[in-house]
């Protein structure tokens, strides 16, 4: 069962009836937007994004996914791959230009399952990577609210009430 409408999904190709037929089995499972080149994804991520999911069929452009990578870390990326590319999916893969591939042609379930299963993980990170980032910022406050309670502000040493 997809997350929520409100998931932004950003399709990148070159193939306009391959974005079409995208469109047609995710626009009612997502918020679907379409890039059909390099440039146009780029500029739509720095203007509207960003996504919580990139998926994109251009498996030869690696350049492609850093910048991406590099514009909205946050934003998963999964590649549609044919048979012939998926030794360059996996090496994009295994170096973390992508969270997942997928060897075309598949099942709408199949990519349904793919973009909610890496969109639910990247959220989950992201929640984590937060609530640690607020434990470290509470435990650096405490210590200085201690610090503070140690030294006696009018003789500016230890405070006999902390002892």
């Amino acid at each position: 069962m997809p997350l929520s409408h409100s998931t932004r999904l950003l399709c990148i190709g070159h193939d306009s009836s391959m974005l079409a037929e995208l469109r047609k089995s995710l626009e009612a499972h997502y918020e679907f937007y379409a890039a059909e080149s390099d440039e146009q994804a780029i500029a739509m991520i720095r203007e509207q994004g960003p996504y919580e999911a990139v998926l994109t069929d251009l498996p030869n452009n690696i350049e492609l996914l850093e910048e991406i990578r590099s514009l909205s870390p946050s934003s998963v990326r999964i590649l549609l791959a044919q048979e012939n590319d998926a030794g360059i999916a996996r090496k994009a893969e295994e170096t973390g230009q992508i969270y997942r591939y997928i060897l075309q042609p598949c099942a709408s379930d199949v990519l349904l399952s793919t973009i909610d299963t890496a969109v639910a993980e990247n959220d989950r990170v992201l929640h984590k990577k937060q609530l640690e980032t607020e434990t470290q910022e509470f435990l650096s406050k405490s210590d200085r609210l201690r610090s503070a309670m140690m030294l006696d502000p009018e003789l500016g040493i230890g405070s006999p009430d902390a002892m």
